[in-house]
């Protein structure tokens, strides 16, 4: 059969590169300001992205998707999975430094608000139950973080010295990255537990409301001959992917 070309295989649509995937189209990268996310791309379906194509733009400011997508939408010029439920991409140069998870939302992309200039606070409401890894790393302007579900899960590499998932930067020298700022939850969170993990300041919210108002639950841990528990020992671990759609499962990392 015939080889495939370049042209094939990729596309560079309004300022955009995709690559076909045969099934449908995936946004490869683009370095523009404005990033407007069609439908379809030559016939196919647009429903994928490489996290490095928002990543590496640093003069990104917003993403606007076409009505008709079937999958993305946009909202103030930030990326989501319909219908609302995973924030995708938070622009790196959108010019806003204090930020709140909208309510629809359950899951926060990895690398999500990767390297975002402005982001001052950012409140992470109850009904968000995973923050994927690199979520808010090298934030350099982030100095706190409300975390408002107690079980919210944090994916990073929780035997590391350094977080990433939450960090401003990375030492050159120490090879490791950082956080200056302040973490805010309830106590007994897994936030908590996450600042605690890496001495960073933890600032208490008390005790969760969710925890107080509810007469009968079910154990969510159990004591391991380790001395940790279940909870302390499951899902945290980083996620290998080269794309999003839908929800990941852990592997390994791949930016650090």
């Amino acid at each position: 059969g015939r080889k495939s070309s370049f042209d094939d295989l990729y596309t560079y649509y309004n300022n955009v590169w995709y690559s076909n995937r045969f099934t449908h189209a995936c946004i490869d990268y683009t370095d523009t300001a404005v990033v407007n996310i069609p439908a379809t791309v030559n016939g196919l379906l647009v429903w994928e992205y490489l996290y490095e194509a928002f990543y590496d733009n640093e003069n990104l400011q917003a993403i606007n998707v076409d009505a008709q997508n079937q999958d993305f939408l946009s909202e103030n010029g930030i990326l989501f999975f319909k219908p609302k439920t995973e924030l995708c991409v938070f622009p790196q140069c959108k010019s806003v430094t204090q930020y709140t998870i909208p309510s629809t939302v359950s899951i926060i992309s990895k690398a999500a608000f990767y390297n975002q200039k402005y982001i001052k606070e950012v409140t992470i409401p109850k009904n968000v139950e995973e923050i994927y890894d690199f979520a808010f790393a090298m934030c350099p302007n982030l100095s706190t973080v409300t975390i408002l579900n107690s079980d919210c899960e944090i994916w990073d590499y929780w035997d590391d010295p350094d977080p990433y998932t939450i960090s401003n930067g990375y030492n050159e020298n120490t090879g490791l990255y950082y956080y200056n700022g302040v973490i805010k939850g309830y106590e007994g969170s897994i936030a908590q537990e996450y600042a605690q993990n890496y001495g960073i300041k933890f600032v208490s919210l008390g005790v969760d409301p969710a925890k107080t108002t509810t007469t009968t639950t079910s154990t969510t841990t159990s004591t391991r001959t380790d001395g940790r528990s279940d909870r302390q020992t499951s899902t945290r671990h980083s996620i290998q992917a080269d794309s999003f759609h839908g929800l990941k499962s852990p592997s390994s990392g791949v930016l650090k």
